[in-house]
């Protein structure tokens, strides 16, 4: 499939290479990973036109890196490799809960044997947004997930140009940044585990956020002026690994927006949220962020995600 020149949904923010090591202790498999990475690979195996803006290390992760975003369709014209920069590897592991049942995962940044860094995130820069700016056609989504003055002059570009804007920080780095990101963003989602500051009321709001609370499901709010409509979480019929749920989530939702629209209603958006949390809890059976992809296949994964809009969900939702 061509994507380039013409993408729905622009990506950038965090990408890494994934090292999953399954629960006992051995390595299982390499893949993209990332928030930034997940949300982009996942929005392409449900078959959206999809454009990374990442700038990444001219090295084998990286190379890694970008070959699976081409396999799955991404447009990569914009994924560039520095060579002055490492791409940053994640070693992903699946551990085991007292009683030998499988349960949480941990991500590890350093060696273990060296202690050095396995890389940290770098920033697309300047060029990069002038390259964006040169885009034939302008997103009708971006979505990401890291603050830089580079990111929020995408971000501005994009919004001027009638794009709809996705936030998901996961932490507060540069707090002036990160109110302009709040500022800027149409749909603000976050962990209420990590961002506790946004879920007491600290920082100024977007128009619709969405919490994830965890097992106790998520809750949104369409306005700052709406109540707080909440779901409870989808059962997975049994947990391997959580890592990547949310961001199952996130795509899920920028799957229907392509498709759809964006539209300002609660029902709308209960149904939309509810079938990316079923597509989750059924990640949550497999080891890896993108695990439910890995194990189907991208052509199977997408029919299974057409199958469950087209049956429709039950809307659970009920206001507090």
């Amino acid at each position: 499939m061509t994507h380039a020149r013409h993408p729905l949904l622009v990506a950038t923010g965090f990408v890494a290479l994934d090292r999953i090591f399954s629960p006992d202790g051995k390595p299982a498999f390499s893949a993209l990973g990332g928030s930034s990475g997940n949300v982009l690979a996942n929005a392409a195996a449900l078959g959206a036109r999809t454009l990374g803006l990442y700038r990444i290390g001219a090295d084998v992760p990286g190379r890694q890196v970008r070959v699976e975003m081409e396999g799955l369709g991404c447009d990569v014209s914009m994924v560039r490799a520095d060579p002055g920069i490492v791409t940053p590897v994640i070693e992903h592991l699946v551990a085991r809960e007292d009683g030998g049942a499988p349960g949480h995962h941990e991500f590890r940044r350093v060696d273990p044997l060296t202690g050095t860094s396995l890389g940290r995130w770098s920033s697309i820069e300047a060029s990069d947004v002038e390259r964006l700016i040169r885009y034939a056609v302008p997103p009708q989504v971006m979505y990401f997930d890291r603050v830089s003055a580079p990111i929020l002059h995408a971000a501005t570009w994009a919004r001027e140009q009638g794009t709809l804007i996705i936030f998901e920080p996961s932490a507060i780095r540069d707090p002036d940044l990160f109110r302009q990101a709040m500022e800027l963003a149409h749909i603000v989602k976050i962990s209420a585990e990590r961002m506790a500051e946004i879920v007491a009321g600290a920082l100024p709001p977007a128009s619709t956020m969405i919490i994830t609370l965890g097992a106790r499901g998520l809750q949104f709010r369409l306005s700052p002026d709406d109540d707080w409509i909440s779901l409870p979480a989808v059962d997975a019929r049994s947990v391997i690994d959580t890592a990547g749920a949310g961001d199952m989530v996130t795509a899920a939702l920028i799957w229907q927006i392509l498709d759809h629209g964006w539209q300002v209603d609660g029902s709308v958006l209960s149904g939309t949220l509810r079938l990316g949390q079923e597509l989750a809890a059924l990640n949550c059976e497999y080891i890896g962020a993108r695990g439910l992809i890995h194990a189907l296949g991208a052509d199977p994964f997408r029919a299974l995600a057409q199958r469950l809009r087209s049956a429709g969900t039950t809307h659970l939702a009920s206001s507090t």
